[in-house]
C-alpha cells in the first residue's frame, strides 16, 4: 500500500475555504458590489448603446441574484431598492416585460415570483403565474404558432418551450 502522507500537501481546513478571502473579496463584499452597480444601472442590452426592447435573461439573471443576496445576508435596505426598481415595470416600462415565446424570455417570470416570495405583492405573484403558465400551457396567438416538434414535446409531458439539452435526448431537437 502506497502512503502519500508527506508527499502531498494537506488539504486546507474546510472552514478555509469560507474564511480566508483575499482583501475585498468575500462573498458579502462581492454581492454588494454587484448588487449596487446593478441598482446604478439602467436596463442594460448586452453592451448596445440602444436600450432594450425587453428585459433581458442577464439582467433576470443579476436580478434574480441580488434578491436572493439581500434576502440570505437579511439586508431590507437593498431589497426595497431591488423591489423599487421593479415598480415601474407596472406603469411606465410595462413595455420592457418580454413575450413569454421562448424560455429565455420566460425566465423573466422567476424574477417577479421572488419579489412575491420576499414581499407578498400579489401583482408580482399574478406576473409570476402569468409566465409560468404561458411556458406549461401556451394561450392565444402561442397556441396556434406551434410547430410539430414543440406539440409533440407538450404530448410526451414537456413545456413547449422546451430545448435540446445534450446528445442523450436526441428526440428534441433545438427550439
Amino acid at each position: 500500500m502506497l502512503v502519500w502522507s508527506g508527499v502531498l500537501p494537506a488539504a486546507p481546513a474546510a472552514s478555509d475555504f469560507f474564511n480566508n478571502w483575499p482583501e475585498q473579496a468575500s462573498p458579502r463584499e462581492v454581492g454588494d458590489k454587484v448588487a449596487s452597480r446593478f441598482l446604478a444601472t439602467s436596463h442594460p442590452n448586452f453592451g448596445s448603446p440602444r436600450p432594450p426592447g425587453h428585459v433581458t435573461y442577464p439582467e433576470v439573471c443579476t436580478w434574480y441574484g441580488a434578491l436572493t443576496f439581500a434576502r440570505k445576508i437579511g439586508q431590507a435596505d437593498l431589497t426595497n431598492k431591488l423591489v423599487a426598481r421593479f415598480e415601474p415595470l407596472f406603469g411606465s416600462e410595462s413595455k420592457l416585460i418580454p413575450k413569454p415565446d421562448h424560455v429565455d424570455n420566460t425566465v423573466f417570470g422567476g424574477l417577479p415570483s421572488e419579489i412575491f416570495i420576499q414581499t407578498g405583492d400579489k401583482r408580482c405573484l399574478e406576473l409570476g403565474k402569468r409566465f409560468a403558465d404561458e411556458q406549461w400551457l401556451p394561450t392565444g396567438e402561442m397556441t396556434n404558432a406551434l410547430d410539430p416538434p414543440k406539440r409533440a414535446w407538450m404530448g410526451q409531458g414537456l413545456s413547449w418551450q422546451t430545448r435540446r439539452c445534450s446528445a442523450k435526448t436526441p428526440f428534441l431537437t433545438e427550439s
